[in-house]
């Protein structure tokens, strides 16, 4: 989390065009979003919350688990928006960092269940890269 901060804060003050801006700050919000449900230490699994065990998001299947989970998937998403469509090689250089170190994050917080989740990443991800 304390390597994410720098850097997230500096792509949302280093972006400009509006889809890449708001990416940036949905970034630094599911980045805090995140660091609060760790340091309350927050135990919801959004399955048995809401009775399924998958959610359809944007045309994507998402499986559901524990909320911790769900902030670093939000910012390895938006930051495959920003490696997408910055121009700058600097912040996309930092976007593709973000991607690891959410999957990181992903890996720390519950590692069963990375597989799942990087599948929906990458399926979000590998079409936008064509």
């Amino acid at each position: 989390m304390a390597g994410l901060t720098p850097i997230t804060i500096y792509e949302v003050y280093r972006t400009e065009g509006e889809s890449t801006r708001w990416a940036s700050w949905v970034l630094l919000i599911a980045l805090v979003l995140e660091g609060l449900l760790l340091l309350l230490n927050v135990d919801v699994n959004l399955a048995t919350l809401l009775g399924r065990d998958s959610e359809t998001v944007a045309g994507y299947t998402v499986p559901l688990g524990p909320v911790t989970v769900v902030g670093p998937v939000v910012m390895a998403v938006t930051a495959i928006i920003l490696l997408v469509r910055t121009r700058g090689r600097f912040t996309r250089w930092l976007a593709a960092d973000i991607i690891l170190r959410a999957g990181a994050l992903i890996y720390i917080v519950d590692p069963s269940i990375l597989g799942q989740w990087l599948g929906v990443v990458l399926d979000a991800g590998l079409p936008e890269l064509q």
